[in-house]
């Protein structure tokens, strides 16, 4: 019976139940049982990822013990042969006697010794690592140093260069030779297809991709090959659609699919005019734009007006153009621009495009330059009417001078100075006999007293004068 001992600081296996060396972390004893460490293949061996250093394994292949040498990144033999066969010895006879791993083994005298190297892998090259100084030949040894993984039979120099991420010709290179390594690859059609990568196959000669195809299923509308036999929706009853490029609903009849459902930016109308504009189609309101906005085959077919003559302005700021769509593509405006208006003359037309022809009046006076204003002089007003003026109406000229506080011949003077014979005596005696006329003067638009009459008196008899003014002298 095997007992277990355990101790916080080192573990003991044996069947008496003694503690363990105190210099070993497992002390294990036994005079009828072994250590029986793990056992494998050289290949499941080299496959081991990230190896420990001083890792133990029992190679099946080789019979032999290896441990891995992390420095050296190496497996290293550690049997008997390994640990014994630099040992060389001679016989009384001088033939040379080197140690096998098991006996003496007597060869012939040599006269020349010479460095050979350890062939650990069978490969014809050896370690460097691992020199002989003997006589040549000797078993598991070789003349060359150049095997830079002596535990592997695929890598010396000029060796065939495999696809197993190694540098089996030891030229600085890995799996040159196979340039796709690496590089993206597909295999299956349809909805079976698959991307992976190139890696290499398991026999070293060549690439195969990293994925394999997805598994067929049953066709269906979707615009896929399901059962990946490269056709899609293959024997599904299909329509055909109309590109709808501007996204207006309405299809393009020159670009046409089929397919067993609407595919992306298609439609089933065929209706569209114009299918790089979304603003025309069948569905459209007709603008005034030029264009065929409904798509009925005529444009602007509500503004039958369009392209007739049209006037803006009145007057002489009439122009003549023609009617178009307006900027909005609601209706129409004259494409003519109304002049600009002027000063209206007398000239029979509507200068100042009011809508009145001339209509204008003036001031007009027909007398004697410099009169006009002045006294009772004023001027008057002339209309124009067909492009000429009439009469001056309302004027008032300069007239003979008369008593009244006016300046009436507009000279700037009142009554300027005006006098009249006067005579206040009877009707009939003036400038009889005695009698005469006097004189009086106007002022302020009065006439003053006469003077300088001399009127009728009692007759004075035989004084040879006619007193009385009755035309008979006494």
């Amino acid at each position: 019976m095997i007992f277990h001992i355990s101790f916080s600081q080192n573990i003991g296996i044996n069947a008496t139940g003694a503690a363990p060396n105190n210099s070993a972390m497992l002390d294990v004893a036994s005079n009828n049982k072994g250590l029986l460490i793990p056992r494998m293949t050289a290949a499941l061996r080299l496959a081991i990822t990230s190896p420990a250093n001083s890792l133990l394994v029992f190679d099946t292949d080789s019979s032999a013990l290896f441990m891995y040498n992390l420095p050296l990144t190496k497996w290293e033999r550690i049997n008997p042969t390994y640990n014994f066969n630099n040992i060389i010895m001679g016989n009384s006879i001088g033939d040379v006697l080197v140690w096998n791993g098991t006996a003496w083994i007597a060869t012939p005298k040599c006269n020349l010794f010479t460095y050979i190297y350890k062939d650990a892998d069978g490969d014809g090259h050896g370690d460097r690592c691992e020199p002989l100084f003997a006589c040549a030949p000797f078993p598991c040894y070789v003349a060359d140093s150049l095997d830079r993984n002596d535990q592997d039979p695929t890598i010396y120099p000029g060796a065939p260069e495999l696809c197993d991420n190694k540098d089996n010709d030891q030229d600085g290179l890995v799996d040159e030779t196979f340039l796709l390594k690496g590089t993206v690859c597909t295999v299956g059609t349809g909805a079976c297809l698959r991307s992976g990568v190139w890696i290499c196959n398991g026999a070293g000669t060549g690439l195969v991709c990293s994925v394999t195809a997805g598994s067929p299923t049953a066709e269906t509308c979707n615009g896929i090959d399901d059962d990946c036999n490269g056709v899609v929706d293959n024997g599904i009853p299909v329509n055909t659609y109309y590109r709808d490029a501007d996204g207006d609903s309405y299809g393009n009849p020159l670009v046409t699919t089929t397919s067993c459902s609407v595919p992306s930016g298609y439609v089933a109308n065929n209706t569209d005019c114009n299918d790089a504009n979304n603003l025309i189609n069948p569905g459209r309101t007709e603008l005034c734009n030029g264009v065929d906005d409904n798509c009925n085959g005529t444009t602007d077919e509500l503004w039958p007006l369009k392209g007739s003559s049209c006037t803006v302005g009145v007057g002489a700021c009439t122009r003549t153009g023609t009617w178009v769509c307006n900027g909005t593509g609601s209706g129409l405006v004259c494409s003519a621009t109304p002049g600009v208006p002027t000063t209206e003359i007398c000239n029979g037309i509507d200068d100042n495009c009011d809508g009145t022809v001339d209509g204008i009046t003036r001031s007009c006076y027909s007398g004697p330059a410099g009169t006009s204003g002045v006294g009772s002089c004023r001027p008057g007003t002339q209309v124009c009417s067909g492009g000429a003026w009439g009469a001056c109406i309302g004027q008032v000229l300069p007239s003979t001078e008369v008593c009244d506080g006016i300046d009436n011949d507009c000279n700037g003077v009142i009554d300027n100075g005006l006098t009249r014979a006067c005579y206040t005596g009877p009707a009939g005696t003036a400038n009889v006999g005695r009698c005469r006329t006097g004189t009086q003067n106007c002022s302020a638009g009065l006439w003053g007293t006469c003077v300088g009459q001399v009127l009728p008196i009692a007759e004075i008899i035989g004084n040879g004068i006619d007193d009385d003014c009755n035309g008979v002298v006494q």
